[in-house]
């Protein structure tokens, strides 16, 4: 997948999406359907010592016919040698070319030291702070092995980026260990996308330094105007800048590439909400919910999408379905309110402060936003920019918080979080 993404003429699915067939065994034509594509390849690694067995085949989508396969018989340290051959030649059974690759650095590493990124990428995809705390060790060994490998500290940065947005306010040395690992990263491989992707985060969610993110996403688009990662970090920038259409437009093309990765989709419906696209939001959360019932805050997220639509019974039959308790109390105190039952909505906003004021500021002045209580929803929102709540990012797209929009209170928290005259 890496070596195919880089031709000019193919559209190539991301490995979270592609992947999620792995093991298993429908039908050829419905997953190119699924996954909007043409042409599927297949493939297996069977090893044995340090000698490898890989099969590789090129399969057309429309009718399950093989257009190519071969067998391999390698070394295990042979195995970037295969990954070229396997691309040259799928590119020439597709009639394409491929281009030399941008970003991903010239430097082979130890394949030991590639097999443990790959470990840790599954791991940090699946998003708990255990999973993401293990990603971050694996990256750290490949490191120990391989110290010159670029890619290797960009993604033990982008590990310790998340553990911070999982942890709540990061602390000076958890922000110097993000800096340290991306300047090595860039350090190794001033082209590498993925290490000035992780900055542009770490820019929006920890700095909230939305000029020097810009700039990041500009820097990927110059390395790599093909790169699957741009449609992300534009995309995350109009969200933060009220560009909601432009954002929808991005993310669209974000899951073009990457059909069914949860996150994908859930920024997806982010901005349909944000721009009133209500049933289209509503269908993706649903999407998101029956591809991965496990993702975090989807009953939530489906609940708020029911509440917009005006389906306020079957908003709260989803929060009552939510396991985040944050988000099923903020989920509570929003849809008692609409139903007209205000001791039950008190009920939950008062154990939601209780238990999350130190957490969820934001989360708390989205309740008093919608129940039309004003000052303390600009109260609360005030302790989130103190608290450098994530949620502030959202200040201008959330539709929780339209009541407050002609406040001139409300306009002068966004010129303090520098969020007028931006475009």
């Amino acid at each position: 997948i890496d070596h195919l993404v880089h031709s000019a003429d193919l559209k190539v699915i991301a490995r979270t999406s592609s992947f999620q067939f792995k093991g298993k065994n429908p039908d050829v034509r419905s997953i190119a359907r699924t996954l909007g594509v043409t042409h599927l390849l297949e493939g297996s690694v069977r090893k044995d010592g340090q000698q490898l067995r890989i099969t590789a085949q090129l399969v057309r989508g429309t009718d399950g016919v093989q257009l190519w396969s071969q067998i391999y018989d390698r070394n295990f340290v042979d195995i970037f040698k295969v990954q070229d051959e396997i691309s040259e030649k799928v590119s020439q059974a597709l009639r394409v070319a491929l281009r030399n690759g941008h970003g991903a650095g010239n430097r082979e590493p130890d394949v030991r030291a590639y097999n443990l990124v790959l470990e840790g990428n599954y791991l940090k995809a699946r998003r708990t702070l255990r999973d993401v705390e293990k990603a971050a060790q694996l990256y750290q060994q490949a490191i120990d092995i391989s110290p010159d490998y670029a890619l290797a500290w960009a993604r033990l940065a982008s590990a310790y980026l998340y553990e911070e947005v999982l942890k709540g306010p990061p602390s000076e040395d958890q922000n110097r260990r993000v800096l340290d690992a991306l300047d090595r990263a860039v350090q190794l491989d001033p082209n590498l996308v993925w290490a000035y992707y992780t900055r542009g985060g770490f820019e929006l969610n920890v700095t909230w330094n939305w000029e020097a993110a810009q700039a990041d996403a500009e820097r990927m688009r110059e390395i790599d105007p093909r790169s699957d990662l741009l449609p992300g970090a534009f995309g995350d920038l109009a969200i933060l800048f009220g560009e909601v259409n432009r954002a929808v437009e991005l993310y669209r093309d974000k899951v073009d590439r990457n059909p069914l990765d949860p996150n994908t989709l859930d920024s997806l419906g982010v901005a349909l909400c944000a721009s009133n696209r209500l049933q289209q939001c509503l269908e993706t959360r649903l999407k998101v919910l029956h591809l991965h019932p496990e993702f975090d805050g989807v009953n939530s997220s489906i609940g708020m999408a029911r509440l917009y639509l005006g389906q306020f019974a079957a908003a709260l039959a989803a929060m009552q379905r939510e396991p985040n308790e944050d988000y099923r109390l903020r989920g509570f105190a929003i849809a008692y309110s609409a139903l007209d039952r205000p001791t039950e909505s008190d009920a939950a906003l008062n154990s939601l402060t209780g238990k999350f004021a130190a957490t969820d500021a934001y989360g708390i002045a989205e309740v008093h936003a919608y129940r039309g209580e004003l000052d303390d929803a600009l109260r609360w929102l005030d302790r989130a920019y103190r608290q450098h709540d994530a949620g502030m990012l959202y200040l201008k797209t959330d539709p929780l918080l339209r009541n407050l929009h002609g406040d001139p209170r409300f306009q002068a928290l966004l010129t303090r979080m520098r969020l007028t005259g931006l475009r």
